[in-house]
């Protein structure tokens, strides 16, 4: 069975400090098949936290060297609708081999990671966070939109008790425009190592995209550190083949190579 984690971090993203070698070689020990590392790009933060995309591919070959596995070149970017122009200008670098689409804060808001849920009315921010996903869904560029359940994640480590099943309307509107727009969906297995104990989206949302049409899926343990490279991979690829699905995606220069389960 094909096992790769496309979703890992390195020294290079504003979150990371990883040695890039170090993850490769974790990578490879966990006996995985393929590896994307998608350091951050999140657009609105680049004049804090600039970021170069030959500077990763130049690191992430150079790491690689010499080490039995295939390493993608990949970047998680978010922001995208916010800055479309600067978005085109980085995605015009002629080596990505894939590009994780996520949505971590709506302007005007911080990072769901640093919010103070006290300070929001809880219900209400989840439901302009499913209108900005709705529109980054139908309107971003990307190949797998990341971890559809993000502010869920925070909200539940504040004691907040709602979940996506609270929104199963807007999150079958998202993945209905994904679908029309032949984008993906990861299944990012860092929620196991978390409060909610689950994949990020949960096992019923991966199920649900698969009842809508949908095709492409990949499998990330969005690692930043090589003890948590490959962690949950072999047993959600799994957990996707008993759902139905056939194949999980692999991607070269941004094209979709279906791997069978």
């Amino acid at each position: 069975m094909f096992f790769a984690d496309y979703h890992m971090h390195t020294h290079l993203s504003m979150d990371g400090d990883a040695d890039t070698r170090e993850m490769i070689k974790a990578a490879a020990a966990a006996g995985l098949s393929e590896i994307a590392i998608c350091d951050h790009c999140d657009l609105n933060l680049m004049e804090q936290f600039p970021y170069s995309p030959k500077e990763c591919f130049e690191d992430y070959t150079a790491a690689a060297a010499g080490i039995d596995i295939p390493v993608k070149i990949g970047v998680e970017m978010g922001q995208q609708t916010e800055f479309p122009k600067l978005s085109k200008e980085i995605l015009s670098f002629p080596e990505y081999d894939f590009v994780i689409g996520s949505y971590h804060c709506m302007a005007g808001y911080p990072d769901f990671s640093e919010a103070d849920y006290k300070n929001y009315d809880v219900p209400r921010l989840y439901s302009i966070y499913f209108d900005g996903l709705l529109d980054y869904a139908k309107n971003a560029d990307f190949d797998i939109m990341g971890h559809l359940t993000y502010p869920f994640r925070y909200g539940m480590r504040q004691g907040y008790s709602l979940t996506i099943a609270d929104y199963k309307e807007e999150t079958d509107e998202v993945l209905k425009a994904l679908i029309a727009r032949g984008k993906g969906i990861e299944a990012n297995t860092s929620g196991l190592r978390d409060k909610m104990k689950e994949t990020m989206p949960p096992t019923y949302v991966l199920k649900r995209y698969l009842e809508l049409g949908g095709e492409f899926i990949t499998v990330g343990s969005d690692a930043h550190f090589p003890h948590h490279v490959g962690v949950g991979i072999k047993e959600t690829t799994q957990l996707l083949k008993e759902l139905g699905f056939k194949y999980v995606s692999a991607f070269t220069k941004r094209k979709a190579e279906m791997k069978k389960l």
